[in-house]
């Protein structure tokens, strides 16, 4: 049995291509419709629903989340999208497909075969509300990408991407650069935790918070232990806590 998939999509090259891709899968796409607004979409809806939903997340007259979130909108979304990997990674946790712009046929593949393998029928099926609700929050929110700190008598702003973790000691909250220098922050590292990306950041332990892009190697020591380290750290690294372990090993994946 085909799937029938309508494309909302406002960019006509990007259009050419998806549909070039649908017409050679295997997977027996016929597309049924092509709207370039929410406006088109919503009429579109009103008279019919397709199996499968390729969604911009900009088309010609507002969002794609818009339409999701307000319209009767009832089949399984795949969105595609030109954000950024953040936001990606929140489509894929969230359950949510997506497919990178320019779309590539492997790319597309996966996606068919997750709603294949699945078989979604529904937006209630899959119970996208609460996901849909938790991907604007995320998407909405603005993610700190630098922090100003008191370097003698002067003040330095470091980029996230010098960060290599956050550390509490003895009651103060320090920030370490890559550069194996340490900064006093007026912070916990709660509230650090609420003020940095969840892609980059992750909390192992109450007196750390590491940045995936600063780890430098990861050592095992024991089924329910792992120590890192990290760039500009002591090289006998930090040790994630037990309960964290399996939590940091998925959020690694993501």
């Amino acid at each position: 049995m085909s799937i029938r998939a309508l494309v909302a999509e406002d960019e006509k090259p990007a259009v050419d291509h998806l549909l070039k891709l649908l017409g050679a899968s295997p997977r027996g796409v016929e597309v049924v419709g092509v709207c370039e607004s929410v406006r088109q979409t919503l009429a579109w809806f009103g008279k019919r629903a397709p199996d499968l939903l390729f969604l911009d997340i900009h088309l010609a007259d507002g969002s794609g989340f818009e339409l999701v979130e307000q319209s009767p909108v009832r089949c399984p979304v795949i969105f595609t999208t030109a954000y950024e990997e953040y936001a990606l990674r929140a489509f894929k946790v969230n359950s949510v497909d997506y497919l990178l712009k320019p779309v590539e046929a492997g790319e597309l593949d996966r996606a068919l075969g997750k709603y294949q393998e699945q078989g979604w029928k529904s937006r209630d099926d899959q119970n996208l509300g609460p996901r849909m609700d938790a991907l604007v929050r995320l998407l909405g929110r603005s993610f700190k990408s630098r922090f100003v700190v008191q370097a003698g008598a002067r003040i330095r702003s470091v980029d996230v991407e010098r960060i290599s973790c956050f550390y509490s000691l003895e009651g103060s909250t320090f920030l370490l650069e890559d550069t194996g220098k340490s900064y006093d922050l007026p912070h916990s590292l709660d509230q650090l935790e609420e003020q940095v990306d969840p892609l980059q950041f992750f909390r192992i332990s109450r007196q750390c918070m590491v940045r995936i892009g600063a780890i430098e190697d990861i050592h095992t020591l024991s089924a329910t232990r792992l120590k890192l380290v990290v760039r500009g750290g002591d090289r006998d690294g930090v040790v994630v806590s037990r309960r964290k372990v399996q939590e940091f090993k998925s959020w690694l994946e993501k």
